[in-house]
């Protein structure tokens, strides 16, 4: 059943929005391949939406008057929606007009907006794609006029069957419905492949705004990786530098332990930052997994089909050869024949040449019936041919998809793997240096020798002798009692 709609929700945050917002507007920049950019002026901005920034600094700024938490720089902005419609549904809605259709958009973006007591903040019909729909975006903080505090959105309280019978109800006088629920289609009894994959048509319909998507994001997230890098590279050497300055007591102590607990913070929102770009990357690899499974199950049906074909082949080519063989079998008869006599009166002859004309008659009738059978049966086995290699095709080019997705998520996992072993290795050879200046400490007699670990390391780089290595360790306050001889005891 295709006389259906469809309204599905996912959160956004600071950079996913952004992300959909250029979507939505068709940024040049940011235009995916499958639209169709000559009908892109087709498309209707009902709700212009305010930017990532806008929006975020105004709940930043509504939540510190209120004397709220902070807001998390990857904190939820808003909640995206899409309206959508089956492939029967469709041929409706492209027979309104588009005042028409962006009514019907509005009407739904808004009850949805209702239930889920948000506030509806953008809007935008295209009509460049496979099909017309709508994009839509609901604010996912509420901002509490009272008490001045803006609330977070639970996505689970709203109600999502009864958000897919609100849209059901809406567009009732168009013939449309909403579609039959996952329960009701397993209490039903259907195959699972029913309510589990979308049929290859379907497929051919949005896999192209699929794979733009997830290309898209992946995109993303190798910037956000790079970014989230090199931010815990730059903070960590302003920790350590920091570290140094404090050990050193240069400038103001206090100001010098805010600014390494700072930098300290921000390392490990970097840190925090990439297990969550792993996170996303796992359920990319899930997705992919996911996809192969369909393309097994999408192999396994074209295989069917073939051998369905190959027998309608055969049992066509049997039909021929029967019908061949009757034909070859039945007498030929030449001339007129008149069953009765003048007189009206059937002599034995007549009747043997009536039976005989009959039997021709009826020869010809089954020979026709017979020829126009086989060119039917013909045909649809060209049309199921040609199916069969139209799905082939797409099930290639998915296949093909896939395995760029996955040759370039084996590559981002090398470098995170690699990028892993660095940092162990640093931390080991930094746990060495700071041995080593301890036992450096201890055996030249240096007071407080594994406080003051970093100053002799610095002490041993800097000094060319053992005298100017004894200035050194006077610029930084320290002395030694074992003079260099090794005779500190225990040492």
């Amino acid at each position: 059943m295709t006389m259906t709609i469809s309204v599905r929700l996912e959160h956004l945050n600071s950079v996913t929005y952004g992300g959909q917002q250029q979507h939505d507007m068709r940024d040049a920049k940011r235009i995916p391949k499958y639209v169709d950019k000559d009908r892109s002026d087709k498309n209707s901005i009902l709700i212009a939406g305010p930017s990532a920034d806008h929006l975020q600094q105004e709940i930043i700024r509504h939540r510190k008057k209120a004397k709220q938490r902070g807001f998390r720089k990857d904190g939820r902005l808003a909640l995206s929606g899409i309206v959508t419609f089956g492939t029967e549904a469709q041929s409706i809605i492209n027979d309104m007009t588009p005042e028409k259709q962006n009514a019907v958009f509005r009407k739904i973006a808004e009850r949805t907006a209702k239930l889920a007591d948000r506030e509806l903040i953008s809007l935008v019909v295209h009509r460049d794609e496979s099909a017309p729909h709508a994009h839509f975006m609901l604010r996912s903080y509420k901002h509490d006029q009272e008490t001045g505090h803006e609330i977070p959105m639970n996505l689970a309280a709203v109600d999502l069957r009864m958000l897919q019978d609100v849209a059901g109800n809406e567009v009732s006088d168009l013939g449309i419905t909403r579609g039959k629920s996952k329960k009701k289609r397993i209490a039903d009894g259907e195959e699972p492949a029913n309510w589990i994959h979308r049929s290859v048509k379907q497929l051919h319909e949005t896999l192209p705004a699929d794979i733009a998507k997830v290309e898209e994001r992946r995109k993303q997230i190798e910037i956000e990786a790079e970014e989230a890098l090199d931010r815990y590279l730059k903070n960590i050497r302003l920790a350590e530098q920091a570290q140094i300055d404090l050990e050193q007591k240069k400038g103001d102590e206090e100001k010098v332990k805010k600014r390494l607990e700072v930098y300290k913070k921000r390392a490990e929102d970097a840190e925090e930052k990439q297990r969550q770009l792993d996170d996303e990357k796992n359920k990319l690899d899930v997705d992919i997994a996911a996809n192969r499974e369909a393309l097994e199950k999408l192999d396994a049906g074209i295989a069917k089909k073939r051998q369905e074909v190959a027998l309608l082949d055969a049992q066509s080519q049997q039909k021929k050869a029967v019908t061949a063989q009757v034909r070859d079998a039945m007498p030929v008869l030449e001339g007129k024949i008149i069953p009765m006599t003048r007189n009206r009166i059937l002599s034995q002859e007549a009747v043997d040449a009536y039976h005989a004309q009959v039997a021709e008659y009826i020869r010809d009738k089954a020979v026709q019936m017979g020829r126009n059978a086989i060119r039917e049966a013909h045909e649809n086995v060209t049309r199921r041919e040609e199916n069969v290699k139209e799905r082939e095709a797409q099930v290639q080019h998915k296949e093909s998809s896939l395995l760029e997705w996955d040759a370039a998520l084996k590559t981002r996992e090398q470098r995170l793997d690699n990028y892993a072993s660095v940092l162990d290795e640093n931390r080991k050879l930094k746990l060495r240096l700071e041995t080593i200046g301890t036992h450096v400490g201890h055996i030249l007699g240096i007071e407080n020798a594994s406080m003051n670990r970093g100053k002799t390391l610095r002490a041993v780089e800097s000094a060319s002798s053992m005298a100017s290595f004894r200035k050194a360790l006077a610029e930084q306050r320290l002395t030694m009692t074992g003079q260099g001889r090794g005779d500190t005891p225990g040492y």
